[in-house]
């Protein structure tokens, strides 16, 4: 029978962030990711929030969960993809400089966006350049960690939105940069063809539903996504990773889906 490990994102700029951790482990949850892009006040950097950040840390590698991801800050102000070389190389030093603060609390990855969405912020831009600027920090980013740097399949208009380019991107990249799989974001591709296009490369996910609209985050079975085909494709590409919620609901009705969830997956 295949199982995965439960797991499920919290945000730390959540005034109920302890509360939630504490449940977490009361329901018998097998990891966290840790998600500090609200710890920033209009995306500035602030050394009050990484201390912060460092209590709640401490308060997570005391628990009984595993700390599966922190999913580091996003906004134009981190944006890593910015084609421009000296505003590049300044979101790239902030973030290393995050990451050697954590690397302590030896999470299993970091969670990185590779971009905000483009039209949005730069308006009609050369997406290529991004794209390029993208691959040099996701390099200079994987060499400052042991720790694996997972970038995220994003909606929209930002980098990495479609199989294709993700898979583009990921070829210029060394192997030690993995994918975190947000399945609720591919808007022009199905999530269970991605599971089997991106394979091992793979490393984390993000689990919710949606209607192939916009994200939703909805609890898994709402949306239009097959959950079946989509876990017995984890299965086929060998995926151990955590099966890790960023969703709508409850800590309870998220354990109950699960549940009901690897229950048909394993059905015949």
């Amino acid at each position: 029978m295949y199982t995965l490990r439960l797991g499920r994102s919290l945000d730390f700029g959540n005034e109920n962030f302890y509360k939630q951790l504490q449940e977490l482990e009361t329901l018998g949850f097998d990891s966290v990711d840790f998600g500090i892009a609200g710890c920033w006040k209009y995306g500035e950097y602030e050394t009050e929030s990484v201390a912060r950040i460092e209590e709640g840390l401490e308060k997570v590698k005391k628990s009984t969960l595993y700390l599966n991801g922190v999913h580091l800050p996003f906004a134009a102000r981190w944006d890593i993809s910015v084609p421009d070389e000296e505003t590049r190389k300044k979101h790239v030093a902030d973030t290393i400089e995050l990451i050697k603060r954590i690397d302590p609390y030896q999470p299993n990855c970091y969670v990185l966006h590779g971009s905000v969405p483009l039209d949005v912020f730069y308006g009609d831009v050369n997406r290529q350049a991004y794209l390029d600027g993208l691959v040099r920090s996701a390099i200079e980013l994987s060499n400052c960690t042991e720790t694996p740097i997972c970038l995220e399949t994003l909606p929209r208009q930002c980098l990495l939105n479609t199989i294709k380019e993700t898979l583009w991107v990921m070829q210029r990249l060394p192997k030690k940069v993995k994918l975190c799989l947000d399945v609720n974001h591919l808007l022009w591709d199905n999530a269970e063809d991605a599971v089997l296009d991106f394979g091992d490369r793979i490393y984390t996910l993000h689990i919710s539903d949606y209607d192939k609209v916009d994200e939703r985050h909805w609890l898994p079975g709402k949306g239009v996504i097959d959950w079946k085909k989509l876990i017995q494709n984890l299965q086929k590409i060998g995926y151990q990773g955590v099966f890790n919620y960023e969703s709508e609901g409850t800590s309870k009705e998220v354990k109950e889906n699960f549940i009901s969830l690897f229950k048909l997956a394993n059905s015949d």
